[in-house]
């Protein structure tokens, strides 16, 4: 293990698509280094075990850890039972990992399957990873609850599917578009699994589908700075914008 930040092979930027940013990270840069400081506007415990290893490293080596919270969920939840509605805003939704996400969207109200932080942090986990036939069985858990308990397809989407140039390309599109269609959104049973894992287009076409159609789309809504500017323009906000100007400063690791 490195006993420096400068003596780990860093790569030039981390994406959660594309890393685990967890262990690729986080826990590394950790075990080598003295201070950890940290600002969010909203805050779970729970994030901290993720990190665990981390931390422990980190205290070894007498460091310290600064947090800035703007709010712990703890309070919230409290105020959750007392309201009739809740409306959360929030700069930086997710900070680190996909519990916080969860944490936030279930303070709003999810149900059933998608309630526990495990279940919700895993499923869009195996979106990226090697399809096997427990995923699957994982995938159609987790999609038929959604839809069974009010969720909608994504308009757009279920056209691209069913309306759309690929309908054009032949019957087995259209089979396909019907079979995404009975195994996620009406939970028909899987007869063949190794048949469905053959299936790229399948597979392929259902990491899109079940992105897409899970309760972030009902519950989390992205308000970039453009948007915004958008509804000054159309007079729903006061005031425009500001425009941000990002300085890119490298920062010397010790």
């Amino acid at each position: 293990m490195p006993k420096f930040l400068r003596e780990y092979p860093w790569k030039i930027s981390y994406s959660s698509n594309t890393h685990n940013t967890i262990a690729d990270f986080y826990i590394p840069a950790l075990e080598c280094t003295i201070q950890y400081d940290r600002k969010a506007g909203f805050f779970s415990s729970a994030i901290l075990s993720k990190v665990a290893r981390g931390l422990g490293a980190m205290l070894h080596n007498q460091g310290r850890m600064r947090l800035i919270m703007g709010c712990q969920f703890s309070p919230m939840a409290q105020l959750k039972e007392k309201t009739k509605s809740l409306i959360l805003l929030s700069a930086t939704p997710m900070q680190i990992d996909p519990i916080e996400v969860f944490d936030l969207l279930n303070l709003l109200g999810l149900q059933g399957h998608w309630s526990y932080g495990d279940n919700f942090c895993h499923y869009f986990a195996s979106l990226q990873a090697t399809v096997k036939q427990e995923i699957i069985h994982f995938w159609q858990v987790m999609s038929s609850d959604y839809f069974q308990r009010g969720g909608q397809p994504c308009p757009r989407l279920s056209q691209f599917l069913t309306k759309s140039e690929c309908l054009r390309h032949g019957f087995a599109e259209r089979i396909l578009a019907y079979k995404i269609q009975d195994i996620w959104q009406r939970g028909k049973k899987i007869a063949n699994h190794k048949q469905l894992l053959a299936d790229e287009n399948f597979i392929n076409t259902s990491r899109q589908y079940l992105t897409i159609n899970t309760p972030l789309k009902d519950l989390m809504f992205r308000h970039t700075r453009d948007t915004l500017r958008q509804y000054y323009r159309l007079g729903l906000l006061e005031r425009d914008i500001p425009t941000r100007v990002v300085q890119d400063n490298a920062i010397t690791a010790r």
